[in-house]
């Protein structure tokens, strides 16, 4: 039984032209050039493998040709850190130019891109690859800070750790009342962008999403006096 190899443009093939035995396996390979991938195995235009290596039963004349096509390589894009929206992952025909974009979300600044084959400065939100193989890119983005400030009344202290302070970060906030004195609450100036997980309890979370002034309010304490006579005066 005749069997015929043949190779389309972008690759090639082994050799096994000739005349088998009916019912035999004969192993066939295709291999793609640089930048080509393997399609499929077609039997006068029809498909009868998806398989680069693969066999096939010479129970009739065969005439086989590997189908070939430019390569595809992925473009993948991670943000572990979170903080903005990434757009241009995907898979993309050799020697195209992909365009990939960072949008950082609020609270946050877009810090460059980690990762090689990019034609534009890796400072740029919108840059372009020049898709030879595979690529991926970390897109990195940083938490703003903000200036935060808090305050003790007469009567104690307060405490926060020092900053930079980050967006989205919780602190611990700490009021600490001198002898003779009450915390009373947290106050917050109105223009304050910040949340506090108590304004009653004196140890409190801070989670930042803006600059923000807090105050601990302390007061004096009062204690009852009682005076009392024995008897003959007053």
């Amino acid at each position: 039984v005749a069997l015929g190899v043949i190779a389309g443009p972008g690759g090639s093939v082994t050799d096994k032209n000739g005349t088998y035995n009916y019912g035999q396996e004969v192993s066939i390979e295709a291999f793609p050039d640089a930048h080509m991938e393997f399609v499929r195995w077609e039997d006068s235009g029809v498909t009868v493998s998806t398989f680069q290596n693969t066999t096939v039963s010479m129970t009739n004349p065969r005439s086989l040709e590997a189908v070939f096509q430019v390569a595809h390589y992925e473009v993948t894009l991670t943000n572990p850190g979170g903080g903005g929206d990434l757009n241009g992952a995907g898979s993309y025909q050799y020697n195209t130019n992909v365009i990939i974009s960072a949008s950082p979300h609020a609270g946050y600044d877009f810090g460059g891109w980690q990762g090689d084959g990019l034609t534009d400065s890796n400072a740029l939100t919108t840059t372009t690859v020049a898709l030879d193989r595979d690529r991926s890119y970390v897109a990195v983005f940083n938490p703003k800070s903000y200036l935060i400030e808090a305050n003790a009344t007469a009567g104690g202290n307060v405490s926060l750790a020092s900053g930079p302070h980050l967006h989205s970060t919780a602190y611990d906030l700490n009021a600490t009342p001198w002898r003779g004195y009450s915390f009373t609450g947290w106050t917050s100036e109105s223009n304050s962008t910040a949340s506090l997980s108590t304004t009653v309890d004196k140890n409190a979370t801070l989670t930042i999403t803006g600059p923000a002034k807090f105050t601990a309010n302390f007061t004096e304490d009062l204690y009852q006096l009682t005076v009392a006579s024995g008897t003959g005066g007053s």
